[in-house]
């Protein structure tokens, strides 16, 4: 069975890569002619673009393989993969000094503040904020109290824990040494994860809490699925779109060739970790409105801000989160006015199907084709840099996301009929199923660049795995065995 589902999986990331490839041209002729530059048939135009770029990087991807490999094969590699890292977010950090909080970061960190000073958690409501981000910042301010860089050192060790969890997935898969460091340093020098480090991002939390979860199911011994169900509940708590989660993580063990039955014990220890890090919200909530809410109350607003009329533009005029109509007649609390959204969400659907789904592609394309949420949040909205200095962030973070996207794609098609496919099933299944998953959850509600963010570890860890396990051209392979 795995002889199927290994090279489906790599099939279905690689058409899922090549997507983003495409949808990163798009993006970018449609900010071309915001400038002035207009083209016709712009669809057809990315389609040739991606098909190019897909070619170029099928030639060189072997010869980058090499000089890569070179390198991570250093000693220490990985520690000076992490040293790269936190290098350059601290300098990102003083560069862009002052920390300025704003949109959902100054909410997570003003609730984070009432928890510290045990006040009640009430914001827009008394549950529209899933909790996962501000009890993990309140869990800091009890170490270092309320600093203005409590964000910068949050950050900074979520990246360090994403990078010890890619060294365990490593071992626990078989890989070799180097990948967990070219897998860090991709991380460490990817603009999307780097530009936010003086931001409270959800986000940047979730890279750290994923990993740590693989790694801790991938381990030797059964009893640390508990301790992963436990971070799994916090990832949950963070992002309600995981619920599914655990489903993703199941498969993946199966794919690692895991008994059956151990991957059931697992699971269950997994949800059981989960159910007792989400019970206690899940009952407080129970007890604020009378009616089973298990995390948050803001799908209804979401899924309305992403399906009304406002949102009807073309591809080049859509912005950010729009804010939807009120309610005529105030409602009680947060949990009644997300259900008044939602209705309003499901009317506006059914009654503009057409409308919807242009709505569903631009959504999925600015979340597989975008990765500068970072810049826009962090340098635009808070006036840190001039416009010329944010257009160059943004060019080289799409510029970044795109060479990834497209170098994983190929590496995914080109090890698909291997032996080596086979070794990567494990990530791949859970990154290829996440995926298609997120593209269809956010094509549905809401899109943006930053919701494909929290798997970059696992793009990172593929990529550079695959790209060890890449033929090489016969060529290349005779340059290196020749005698100097």
């Amino acid at each position: 069975m795995l002889k199927i589902f290994a090279p489906l999986s790599l099939l279905s990331l690689a058409a899922a890569m090549t997507f983003s490839v495409f949808s990163c041209c798009l993006l970018g002729l449609y900010l071309a002619t915001g400038v002035g530059l207009h083209l016709p048939f712009k669809e057809l135009i990315a389609a040739a673009c991606t098909i190019a770029v897909l070619a170029f990087v099928m030639k060189t991807l072997p010869t980058v393989g090499t000089q890569l490999g070179k390198f991570a094969d250093a000693r220490h590699a990985l520690w000076y993969a992490i040293l790269l890292g936190l290098a350059l977010r601290l300098m990102i950090w003083i560069v862009t000094l002052p920390e300025v909080q704003i949109n959902d970061g100054w909410h997570y960190l003003e609730l984070a503040k009432r928890l510290y000073l045990h006040q009640p958690y009430e914001l827009d409501g008394y549950a529209f904020w899933p909790p996962g981000t501000p009890l993990v910042y309140a869990a800091f301010m009890h170490l270092l109290g309320q600093p203005a860089w409590i964000a910068v050192v949050v950050n900074c060790s979520f990246f360090l824990l994403s990078a010890i969890s890619v060294r365990a997935i490593c071992q626990s898969l078989g890989f070799a040494p180097r990948d967990a460091a070219l897998a860090v340093a991709v991380m460490a020098c990817w603009p999307e994860l780097f530009f936010p480090v003086s931001q409270v991002s959800k986000e940047i939390l979730l890279i750290g809490m994923l990993p740590a979860v693989l790694a801790l199911l991938l381990s030797q011994r059964t009893w640390p699925a508990l301790l992963a169900g436990g971070v799994a509940g916090l990832a949950i708590m963070t992002q309600p779109s995981l619920t599914l989660l655990p489903l993703f993580l199941a498969a993946a063990l199966l794919a690692a060739r895991i008994t059956p039955r151990t991957v059931l014990a697992r699971m269950a220890l997994l949800c059981i970790g989960a159910m007792l890090a989400i019970a206690p919200w899940t009952y407080r909530n129970y007890q604020v409105f009378g009616e089973f809410v298990p995390i948050s109350t803001n799908a209804g607003l979401v899924l309305h801000a992403g399906n009304q009329p406002a949102m009807v533009n073309a591809m080049g005029e859509v912005g950010g989160f729009l804010t939807p109509p009120a309610p005529p007649v105030p409602l009680k609390n947060d949990l009644l006015l997300s259900r008044w959204h939602k209705a309003e969400a499901i009317r506006f659907i059914l009654d503009n199907k057409a409308d919807f789904v242009r709505l569903v592609w631009q959504r999925m394309v600015i979340t597989m084709g975008d990765d500068s949420d970072s810049a826009y949040r962090s340098l635009r909205l808070t006036d840190k840099v001039s416009d010329k200095v944010y257009l160059l962030s943004k060019a080289l973070s799409n510029a970044c996301w795109m060479a990834i996207a497209a170098a994983l794609a190929v590496s995914c098609w080109l090890v698909r009929k291997r032996h080596a496919g086979q070794e990567l099933a494990p990530v791949v299944v859970l990154a290829a199923s996440a995926t298609l998953y997120l593209i269809a959850v956010h094509g549905m509600a809401e899109g943006g660049g930053r919701h494909h963010m929290a798997w970059s570890w696992i793009y990172a860890l593929i990529l550079v795995a695959a790209l060890g396990r890449v033929p090489r051209h016969k060529t290349a392979a005779a340059r290196e065995t020749v005698p100097a």
